[in-house]
């Protein structure tokens, strides 16, 4: 019942951020329009011209109100100069009609390329275009593209030579069409052959039109079936035969087979009418989950001749006529790809984390300094009696035997010797695990550049983290404990670089599982919710900072010097917290300030993770970010009562693992808090 509650009020909140945000854009546009007004009067009455010439000086100036409504950004100021910076110079009445059915091409591809899903949804950004927030590709290889392509587009629309406009989704390995974005475009012409305007239309009726358009195109890909294959896209424009252009070649137009056909809405301008049409299967697409790679097939078609553009080619200067399909590679996993990608850094991520909890049973059990050599590919564990003798012969020649651990007898030896033995062959599972899987992936091209990269980082982290060990252990066996009061133990701070780095490797197995496995969501934000995005980051270090100090605490033993709560031998502040001299010593080295440290960041943490459970409620977040929030500060306040359980009972080993567990669980509820909200955004209004 409160799930649903919490559903109902965070869609009621949403539609009240809809209503006031187009309430927003409508009187953004209404004064706008009016400040458009007063600027090309201003211009157009300054200048004394013939009705000829003032029928252009009209046109160019309509143009530019057309952009600065299609870019609301331009001040008065930048649009009053540009106008009369375009007075001097020729001007071509139907451009000036033509702008906004130009520029929509690009808006609309952009928005079905997303609401269909051929690119990962992370590659596009939110932006905002007649009124609607719209979703625009920020790859290299489309943007090059549609810039390119998109200056030939306004020629031959301003000439009238384009029939038709085409958007064809394909089947990579196939080459089939599974849907076809048509937009038909009728203009009439003169005798000559020259398009004829047909009356003046006023802007805000094309921009409503247009709006309408984008909206039903969203709202048809709710009844379509999904692209479950991994698709291309070919963009074709069907034009005139006296259209031509250097760098085109012939190629065959693309048909649908058993295909029905849809008429969406149309918008027109003063000089064209434009139908859009969906064309797409009436059966399953197929299934091709193992293509390795996505392809942006780009070929541009005309009706007859056909006409095919290469974005291979770096400039418009450098075209040649091509006779071949061209593609370029967009280095991005699919669907199926990012999946198992996803599960695989999973896997990694919880034997990670299972490493954590074995090496602190391990020190918990105090077995860590049982095995004396260290071998990079693993070691033979002893099969016989007289091995066992002489693995032990070998332990106790160390400073732990002689001060510690005198007079234990094989059998104790033996179950030491295999927590630590058990603690680095899961270190060497991990590398496994870790190493076999990157080379098949990478040998099938799975990974693009960017993963690559990251696939190189986590294993030389993993490479390092198993040297780190080995240093950290060989703390523990030199002969460096002669006095009364010295305890053979591992450093603190090789432990605690060691924990931090476990703790750092765990992160990002995990955030880069999730990346593949529950990808974010684009949103848009309010100021208060990037607020509450920034704070969460912040508590992502306050956490791992607390778990740094604990290490400290386990390193010194320093759970066993005061254990009550809240107070520390009857004081707030231990009166021996700065015994060592120098000061900053008594922070790392003394167990009473390790300890009042530990305690004092946890007391923050949970008090920081609280006021981010409060702000929480105050924000629009999607319910998945909701989840999260709340299991983060439920499980804040569990680690805390693990914490101070620990210390009352005197560090119990159950007790402390589960602890030391916690603090990994909470760092993980951290993290998918932070990654549900990463693609937040701002958009001002």
């Amino acid at each position: 019942m409160k799930v649903k509650l919490e559903e109902e009020e965070h869609a009621r909140l949403m539609e009240v951020n809809r209503l006031e945000n187009e309430k927003t854009s409508r009187l953004r546009e209404e004064r706008l329009a009016i400040e458009a007004e007063k600027t090309r009067e201003k211009v157009l009455s300054s200048l004394i011209k013939t009705e000829k010439e003032n029928q252009i000086l009209e046109a160019k100036a309509e143009a530019f109100l057309q952009k600065q409504i299609l870019e609301p950004t331009i001040s008065s100021q930048d649009l009053e100069r540009a106008i009369e910076e375009a007075l001097a110079n020729p001007v071509d009445f139907n451009f000036a009609i033509d702008l906004d059915g130009y520029v929509y091409r690009d808006y609309s591809l952009n928005s079905i390329l997303y609401q269909r899903g051929v690119f990962p949804e992370e590659s596009f950004i939110p932006t905002q275009h007649y009124g609607l927030t719209m979703y625009m590709s920020k790859m290299p290889e489309i943007k090059k593209y549609i810039d390119e392509i998109l200056p030939h587009l306004k020629q031959w629309l301003t000439e009238g030579k384009i029939k038709k406009l085409v958007l064809a989704l394909c089947d990579v390995n196939s080459k089939e069409p599974l849907e076809c974005w048509e937009f038909r475009i009728v203009a009439e012409e003169t005798a000559t052959g020259e398009i004829k305007q047909q009356g003046s239309k006023p802007l805000k009726d094309i921009q409503q039109e247009i709006r309408n358009v984008l909206r039903q195109i969203t709202a048809c890909v709710t009844f379509l079936p999904l692209l479950d294959c991994v698709c291309s896209f070919d963009l074709q424009v069907h034009t005139k035969k006296d259209a031509g252009g250097e760098g085109w070649g012939d190629v065959q137009p693309l048909t649908i087979q058993n295909a029905q056909e849809v008429q969406l809405r149309s918008f027109s301008t003063s000089i064209q009418n434009v139908h859009t049409f969906l064309c797409n299967h009436v059966r399953p697409y197929l299934k091709n989950a193992w293509t390795p790679k996505y392809y942006i097939t780009t070929a541009v078609q005309a009706g007859r001749p056909h006409f095919k553009f290469s974005v291979l080619l770096k400039s418009l200067k450098s075209f040649k006529p091509i006779t071949r399909l061209t593609t370029t590679t967009v280095e991005a996993p699919t669907l199926y790809q990012s999946k198992w990608i996803g599960r695989w850094l999973g896997t990694c991520a919880g034997m990670c984390f299972g490493a954590v909890v074995i090496g602190g049973l391990t020190r918990l059990t105090e077995s860590g300094l049982s095995m004396v050599e260290w071998s990079a590919f693993g070691e033979r564990p002893p099969l016989s009696r007289a091995d066992w003798e002489r693995e032990f012969e070998k332990y106790k020649q160390f400073p732990e035997y002689k001060q510690l651990k005198k007079g234990i007898s094989l059998e104790e030896f033996k179950f030491i010797w295999h927590m630590e033995y058990g603690h680095r062959m899961w270190g060497r599972l991990i590398g496994a695990m870790f190493v076999i899987p990157a080379a098949i992936f990478w040998k099938k091209g799975y990974f693009n550049s960017a993963l690559k990269k990251k696939v190189l980082v986590f294993g030389t982290l993993i490479g390092c983290q198993g040297l780190l060990g080995w240093y950290m252990v060989k703390s523990g066996l030199e002969d460096r404990f002669h006095e009364a009061s010295d305890v053979p133990r591992v450093s603190q701070y090789r432990l605690a670089s060691h924990l931090g780095s476990a703790f750092i490797l765990y992160s990002l197995f995990l955030w880069t599982s999730l990346h593949h496995l529950m990808p974010a969501k684009v949103m848009e934000a309010s100021k208060a919710a990037l607020k509450f995005k920034r704070l969460v980051h912040f508590s992502k270090g306050f956490i791992f900072l607390t778990a740094l100090s604990g290490a400290f605490v386990a390193g010194l033993d320093a759970g066993l010097v005061y254990n009550s709560y809240p107070l520390m031998g009857g004081r707030w502040i231990p009166e021996d917290w700065l015994a060592l001299s120098p000061s900053l010593r008594n922070f790392t080295e003394n167990p009473s300030t390790v300890q009042f440290d530990h305690r004092t960041l946890g007391n923050f943490t949970v008090l920081l993770l609280s006021s981010v459970w409060l702000l929480s409620r105050r924000v629009v977040l999607p319910p998945r970010a909701r989840y999260a929030a709340n299991a983060l500060a439920a499980m804040a306040w569990m680690q805390a009562s693990l914490g101070i359980s620990t210390l009352l009972f005197h560090v119990p080993t159950p007790l402390a693992s589960s602890h030391q567990a916690g603090s990994l669980v909470l760092l993980s509820t951290a993290l998918w808090l932070s990654h549900e909200l990463k693609n937040m955004k701002y958009i001002p209004k």
